[in-house]
């Protein structure tokens, strides 16, 4: 009778290490290794521009949304126009109308990982669970 054995968390990271995608809103575990730490801002854009759309296709998006609008108060201050046209493409619109309203919601509070983005809930707590600095509980469900 064949047994198989459960695979040990060092070997899943071990091959995560060797064989993860390079995806411009992560970091690569390389740099995890020397201290570097998953811009949140970043995170949260992927994740909303994730939804209903192929990572091939975000991956111009949001280096466009990143080089426009550097930081989530760039991206609030925006004018609404613009942010609707830069998303020409992605479909799917109201994530591009809940990413500006989140966006002005998180400026005005100034702090990003705190803020209840009821606008996104799912990719508010992706946001808040992915940072491994963070002590919380994980999510893989949506609300």
């Amino acid at each position: 009778m064949h047994h198989k054995t459960k695979p040990r968390a060092g070997a899943l990271l071990s091959w995560y290490d060797r064989h993860h995608r390079e995806l411009p809103w992560r970091i690569s575990p390389a740099a995890a290794k020397g201290g570097a730490t998953p811009d949140p801002y970043h995170i949260w854009m992927s994740e909303v521009m994730l939804q209903q759309t192929t990572v091939a296709a975000v991956k111009a998006y949001f280096a466009k949304f990143i080089s426009r609008w550097p930081t989530v108060t760039d991206l609030a201050r925006a004018p609404n126009e613009d942010v609707m046209a830069a998303w020409a493409g992605l479909g799917y619109y109201a994530r591009a109308r809940n990413l500006k309203k989140c966006a002005e919601a998180v400026a005005l509070e100034g702090n990003f990982l705190t803020r209840k983005m009821a606008s996104a809930p799912f990719p508010a707590s992706a946001t808040i669970h992915l940072p491994p600095w963070l002590p919380s509980p994980s999510t893989d469900r949506q609300p």
